[in-house]
């Protein structure tokens, strides 16, 4: 069931998922060292690099060294400079919520479509609304790394 939801076996999945999480970290901790990365995650960093190079077709150092190059060419980034969002970071804001119940899709695709993909969750939902709903939407993936056809992001 796991495959027909995902086109991916459960160990692949493991696997792709583990790495591109590390690619993330290797992009955003410019302090750890590749080989600190590597262990966090339970493996030598001659193993690391090996399955890394063979999923993104680079290496953990090259990777590190274009990786701001890379957000800015994702065709998510809508060619926001590195410098760009940096700034826009600080329009973010964090808030605690008090726990309440969340109707929610799990989708698998690319982030562009997340308008469309929005507005048909909101039709098809709309019956469960009122005043008060709040929308969110979560972005699991960083396309940036992951093959922007396979992101992964939540409706609720």
């Amino acid at each position: 069931m796991f495959k027909e939801d995902t086109d991916e076996a459960l160990h692949q999945f493991i696997k792709r998922i583990r790495l591109e999480r590390r690619a993330w970290r290797l992009k955003v901790e410019k302090d750890k060292s590749i080989t600190e990365i590597a262990v966090d995650y339970g493996c030598s960093s001659s193993n690391f690099a090996t399955a890394f190079k063979k999923h993104l077709n680079l290496c953990p150092a090259n990777f590190r060294k274009i990786s701001e190059q890379m957000v800015e060419e994702s065709s998510f980034s809508h060619r926001i400079l590195f410098d760009e969002l940096e700034e826009s970071e600080k329009l973010i804001t964090v808030e605690h919520l008090d726990s309440f119940m969340v109707v929610y899709e799990c989708k698998k695709g690319n982030y562009n479509n997340l308008p469309e993909e929005r507005s048909q969750f909101i039709k098809k939902n709309e019956h469960l609304s009122s005043e008060d709903t709040l929308y969110i939407e979560c972005t699991i993936d960083d396309p940036s790394i992951t093959d922007e056809n396979r992101c992964m992001y939540e409706l609720c």
